[in-house]
């Protein structure tokens, strides 16, 4: 009476073993990085948030106030009412203004840029 072992067995169990531990690997790997794509998806929705109020600043109310400064600070050199450092100072901070307009607009489209590709959009 004897008993017999087929030795092709256990290295087959080996091999079943190795192959739950990678398949559990990747799950792993995969849920990690679903997290983190999560987490950059809503910190990019909340920049673009923010850059979307920033914009509606600007437009309602920033460039406007620049536009009039722009105006009363020429209007005041030429009829004499402030000097020459004066009118530089005014047409500075207009265009100061403009420009972070532009800047607020390119962070703006940056954004959705970027909201498009996290969401792989092309």
């Amino acid at each position: 009476m004897g008993v017999s072992i087929p030795l092709w067995f256990v290295p087959h169990q080996g091999r079943v073993k190795a192959a739950a531990y990678n398949q559990q690997a990747a799950q792993s790997y995969y849920e990690y990085h679903q997290v983190t794509l999560n987490g950059q998806m809503d910190q990019a929705l909340q920049q673009y948030a923010k850059n979307k109020s920033s914009l509606e600043y600007y437009r309602t109310s920033a460039l406007p106030n620049a536009d009039l400064i722009l105006r009363q600070s020429q209007t005041a050199f030429r009829s004499g009412e402030i000097g020459y450092a004066e009118y530089l100072i005014g047409v500075r901070n207009g265009i100061s203004i403009k420009e972070g307009f532009l800047q607020t607009l390119n962070d703006y489209n940056q954004s959705i840029i970027y909201i498009e590709f996290l969401a792989g959009n092309k």
